[in-house]
C-alpha cells in the first residue's frame, strides 16, 4: 500500500506514485519420480515463461526465485521427461516436480533370412524413426503405453503396443517382417509331356512337380539361380527373376538313360532293391555330396561323400523308392533305390 497527499490548483494535478512490488520465496525441488524414498535430482535446468535466465537446481535438487502471479515453467534434466507446469504466488510456496525417467528403446528390423532392414519407419509417441544399415533405430520412453507401427518397402505393416514399466534400464524390441511376396511357378516338360516327381532346387529349397510337372514357391523379389533335374532327363540350370509380379517358368528336361549317364561317370548304386543300406561307387568325382528325396520332395538323408566308395545306411527310413541325388559344383546326378525289407 501507499500513502501520501497532494494539491489540487486551479491547473488541476500531475504526479507519480511509486508501489513496491511485494515478491515471495517460489522453491522449486525437482525429483525422480520413480524412487522411495525421494532421489533428488542436481542441475535439473528450469526455464520461467518471461525470465531470460535458466535457473539450475543444487546438489539437493533444489533452487530458490523471487516472484509473484502466475508462473509458467518448464523442466529438463537428461535422460528424463520433460516437465511443465504454471502455480500461482500468493504467498511463499514450495514447489515438488516429479520427472519421469526416460528409458532407452532400441528397436532392431529385419527380414527376408533374418537380413536387416535399413530405411524401415518405426511411428511411435508422434515421432518417426528410421533403421540405420544393420536395421536399428534407438529413442527414449517414459513408462506407459505405446502403439507403433513398422513399414518398410516390400514388406507388410507390422502394428504392436509397447508397454513400459518398473526400472527396466534398457529394453531391445526384434521384429522380423514379412516380405511381400510372389508366386514362381515352374513347369517342367520333356519338350512334349509334363515332367512329374522333377526336382527343381531354388533359394536352398527343393520342390517336387506334381502329375502336370508343375511345382510352385513364394519368393520375394530378387534374382534366383535354379537347377531342375529328374530321373532319366540331364540336369537343366537357369536363371529367374522376381520383380513385384507373380513368374511362370517353363523348363525342358532332356532325357536320357539313368543307368548310362551314371555308369559312363564311374558311379554305380548298389543293391537295389536295397534293405538296410546301399552302396555308392563315384569314381573320381570330387566335393561330391549325396542327398535321398523321397516322394514328396523331402530330403531324408544327407551326407558328403568324402571316399570314393560310401556305405549308406537306410536306418529309419520307411519302404518305398527315393530319388538319389548325387551333385558337386559341376554337374548333378540322379538315379533311383527302392527300399524294400
Amino acid at each position: 500500500s501507499y500513502s501520501g497527499e497532494f494539491e489540487v490548483s486551479y491547473a488541476g494535478y500531475s504526479g507519480e506514485v511509486l508501489v513496491e512490488i511485494i515478491q515471495y520465496d517460489l522453491k522449486f525441488v525437482v525429483i525422480d519420480s520413480t524412487y522411495d524414498p525421494v532421489d533428488s535430482l542436481e542441475n535439473a535446468s528450469i526455464e520461467i515463461d518471461g525470465k531470460p535466465d535458466v535457473l539450475f537446481t543444487s546438489s539437493e535438487g533444489w533452487v530458490v526465485f523471487d516472484t509473484i502471479g502466475r508462473v509458467d515453467y518448464m523442466v529438463k534434466k537428461a535422460g528424463y521427461l520433460t516437465g511443465y507446469g504454471n502455480v500461482t504466488i500468493t504467498q511463499p510456496e514450495v514447489l515438488t516436480i516429479r520427472l519421469d525417467p526416460l528409458r532407452p528403446i532400441h528397436f532392431e528390423i529385419s527380414g527376408y533370412k533374418g537380413e536387416p532392414v535399413h530405411g524401415a519407419m518405426v511411428q511411435i509417441n508422434q515421432r518417426v524413426l528410421y533403421t540405420d544399415l544393420n536395421g536399428s533405430v534407438s529413442t527414449e520412453l517414459s513408462d506407459g503405453d505405446y502403439p507403433y507401427v513398422v513399414s518398410a518397402s516390400n514388406h507388410l505393416l507390422f502394428r504392436d503396443t509397447l508397454e513400459l514399466r518398473g526400472t527396466v534400464a534398457d529394453s531391445t524390441i526384434r521384429i522380423e517382417l514379412v516380405p511381400v511376396s510372389y508366386t514362381v511357378t515352374f513347369v517342367v516338360s520333356d519338350g512334349l509331356d509334363p515332367v512329374g516327381q522333377a526336382m527343381v532346387e531354388i533359394d536352398d529349397e527343393i520342390l517336387t512337380t506334381n502329375a502336370n510337372g508343375v511345382a510352385s514357391v513364394n519368393m520375394v523379389d530378387g534374382t534366383y539361380d535354379y537347377i531342375a533335374f529328374a530321373v532319366n532327363t540331364d540336369t537343366t540350370k537357369g536363371t529367374v527373376e522376381v520383380d513385384g509380379d507373380a513368374v511362370v517358368k517353363n523348363v525342358v528336361l532332356t532325357k536320357i538313360s539313368s543307368v548310362e549317364a551314371l555308369s559312363q561317370d564311374g558311379i554305380q548304386i548298389y543293391p537295389n532293391p536295397a534293405n538296410d543300406y546301399f552302396v555308392l561307387e563315384i569314381g573320381e568325382m570330387t566335393e561330391a555330396s549325396v542327398q535321398l528325396i523321397n516322394a514328396i520332395g523331402a530330403v531324408c538323408f544327407e551326407s558328403r561323400l568324402s571316399s570314393s566308395t560310401t556305405t549308406i545306411q537306410l536306418d529309419g527310413l520307411e519302404d518305398g523308392v527315393y530319388i538319389v541325388l548325387i551333385k558337386n559344383s559341376e554337374k548333378h546326378y540322379t538315379g533311383k533305390i527302392t527300399l524294400h525289407r
